[in-house]
């Protein structure tokens, strides 16, 4: 239940946080603190780590839980903690099992710390003026993270979200209930009650060492929104997003949305950077916007 302690399945989890729910790890509003203050000074966490070395070492919140909001990866982290003491699986296979392989995305992984990476995989990175280089911390403890996909697989993702998929819709029903006055715009993962030309849509965005992310879906009009970067390619996702489905609604109303054209109007409209693939990192964004089935 959404309304269970944490301290019901985690054992010797810290009295001071013994109110946190599983719902105010969904919504941010935990008052856990963000253990990725600690990335920038080289340490790196197994899952398990982040909960033994990090939180039980804390003394406090940073404020009682569902009073306020701060976006805490921290949260996401235990969750899949969670997801591990109840299933018996880690959170990687829980995924893979309930979620990705019954959904059909095969290019879709979540990968955890010590594991090699998966094929076929752009490295993301971070510059230093015309320097590229990778910052490798904190990386893949899942929950908070560590998932490679690809537009494909996305796609039927939104599927799932709109309740379509052969998972059904309890879930995605969930994820977009409002959580509270700390939050009227977030539910348990994704950011909801925004509207585009009329149109309903949620969405939520991510970034991490370089790879810039985001992702928006229309679920009334089976139409989404999709960019990946590797390096950076644009600095509000949000807003390239909010461009490409302004630009795609406009060639709906006249006819098919040929890639090339779209791409072009796109890149003028937004601020798009695109360095091509010449070196190891390859190809700087991907980006797309159209019907999933």
């Amino acid at each position: 239940s959404l309304e269970d302690k944490v301290s019901s399945h985690i054992s010797n989890w810290p009295s001071y946080a013994d109110d946190i729910k599983i719902k105010h790890l969904l919504n941010h509003s935990s008052g856990l603190k963000d253990y990725t203050v600690t990335c920038w000074r080289k340490t790196s966490y197994k899952a398990k780590k982040v909960i033994t070395k990090f939180i039980k070492k804390k003394d406090s919140l940073d404020f009682a839980p569902g009073t306020s909001e701060e976006y805490s990866n921290t949260g996401y982290v235990v969750l899949a903690r969670i997801v591990e003491v109840i299933t018996g699986k880690t959170f990687p296979k829980f995924m893979d099992d309930s979620f990705f392989s019954e959904l059909g995305m095969k290019n879709t992984t979540l990968r955890y710390y010590g594991e090699s990476k998966p094929e076929n995989v752009i490295r993301t990175y971070k510059t230093n003026g015309s320097t590229k280089y990778v910052q490798s911390t904190c990386d893949w403890i899942g929950g908070d993270g560590g998932v490679y996909s690809n537009i494909s697989d996305l796609s039927k993702w939104a599927l799932f979200l709109s309740g379509k998929s052969s998972l059904g819709n309890t879930i995605p029903n969930q994820i977009v209930q409002s959580t509270g006055d700390q939050r009227p715009n977030y539910g348990y993962g994704v950011k909801i009650n925004y509207s585009l030309n009329g149109q309903k849509y949620f969405y939520h965005v991510g970034s991490w060492q370089g790879a810039k992310t985001g992702f928006m879906f229309f679920p009334d009009r089976n139409e989404m929104a999709v960019v990946l970067s590797n390096g950076k390619a644009f600095d509000d996702q949000r807003a390239v997003m909010t461009d490409m489905m302004e630009v795609y609604f406009d060639y709906m109303k006249v006819g098919p949305c040929y890639e090339d054209l779209f791409i072009s109007n796109i890149s003028t409209k937004s601020s798009i950077r695109k360095s091509g693939g010449t070196d190891k990192f390859g190809g700087d964004v991907d980006i797309f916007t159209g019907a999933f089935n």
